[in-house]
């Protein structure tokens, strides 16, 4: 004896005691007599009647920090702060490892300036003074360059992995940006002074570059290009949107100075309270230049990770809108091909090259 599972073709009587059709455990059952497959569950999990598809896992769109479509402002500058936030120990970590050996260099570079400037005034070589102050302050703004690309980099991997719902630790952060990391300190200076120069020649070529070039360290690090190869594709992938690039560049880092300065300012009035005791000097006490240089570091290992992941995120909408990354990481984590490989140097592998864009 047949018992019904209750499944029928609408609209239809099936004579009693058959059981073609009879219910979806019959492999020839079909609603309305059509194709046997009408009825299959589309891919992705809670799709099809309870209790089906079990032990079955289908791959569905990555769940991450940010969704995978081309993003508006808003949601750059949310998926920064949320990045940040949910990262806080690998970001933070890194941040205050990179921007502190930065202010050592730099302190290091002022130090060494000093003591050239006044063996050149014992001797009376004023040309030569202001020769060596020039290259003490283009040494001091390599320095700045090199730590905020070197960083930004560093975060394209953080935001790699946050995009596809993972969570890189700090050695394997290091073992991702070891291989690249010379090839990654010269794209840094090179698109942190290249800007710089152009201020100095002329301002318009100076904001051109800085919003051209802002690109190239994310690029250089999850495309594994060379140093010629970064800051090419940053022209290709800036340019054709280069206002809205420049824009929300220029935004983040005036949020971040903006909080920088709520943090720094307090401590800043804090030394000029303690120099009226010295005025006669006109000299702030070195206790007071400690404790500002601290929390001026400090504001910067907390706004700087905000500054790199809008830069990282602005490169990874571009190749969303211009070539359709979203696409591609979704066919990539469909196949398993889109998280961290394994071993040195390793990193997001298919989807993240730029030699094949996916069409949208």
């Amino acid at each position: 004896m047949t018992q019904s599972s209750g499944w029928s073709t609408p609209g239809s009587n099936p004579p009693p005691g058959s059981t073609t059709g009879s219910g979806p455990g019959d492999p020839a059952w079909s609603p309305a007599g059509g194709d046997p497959d009408w009825g299959s569950p589309p891919p992705g999990p809670g799709w099809g009647p309870p209790g089906g598809d079990q032990g079955v896992q289908r791959p569905g769109p990555p769940s991450g920090v940010i969704p995978l479509r081309p993003l508006a402002l808003g949601e750059i500058l949310d998926a920064a702060f949320s990045l940040v936030r949910r990262h806080a120990r690998v970001t933070l970590a890194w941040s205050a490892v990179i921007l502190v050996i930065g202010q050592l260099l730099t302190v290091g570079v002022g130090l060494l300036d000093g003591s050239l400037s006044s063996a050149l005034n014992a001797t009376g070589t004023g040309t030569l003074l202001g020769t060596g102050q020039l290259g003490g302050r283009l040494v001091s703004l390599a320095v700045s360059a090199a730590t905020g690309g070197v960083l930004t980099g560093v975060l394209a991997v953080i935001v790699a992995d946050a995009v596809l719902g993972s969570r890189p630790s700090f050695s394997t952060v290091w073992q991702r940006v070891r291989p690249h990391f010379l090839r990654l300190l010269a794209v840094a200076i090179l698109a942190g002074v290249l800007p710089w120069l152009g201020l100095l020649l002329l301002v318009v070529p100076g904001i051109f570059l800085w919003g051209v070039l802002a690109l190239a360290t994310p690029a250089l690090v999850l495309e594994r290009l060379t140093v010629r190869g970064a800051l090419r594709r940053s022209w290709r992938l800036a340019v054709p949107d280069w206002w809205r690039v420049f824009g929300i560049h220029l935004l983040a880092v005036l949020i971040a100075g903006a909080v920088a300065a709520v943090l720094v300012v307090p401590a800043g009035l804090v030394g000029g309270l303690a120099t009226r005791g010295v005025a006669d000097t006109g000299a702030m006490p070195l206790g007071a230049l400690a404790i500002i240089a601290v929390l001026a570091v400090a504001a910067s290992i907390l706004t700087q990770p905000f500054v790199a992941a809008v830069v990282v995120l602005l490169y990874v909408d571009r190749r969303m809108r211009a070539e359709g990354l979203d696409v591609a990481l979704v066919a990539a984590t469909a196949q398993g091909s889109a998280g961290p490989d394994t071993g040195p140097g390793a990193g997001p592998s298919a989807g993240w090259s730029g030699a094949d864009p996916a069409p949208r």
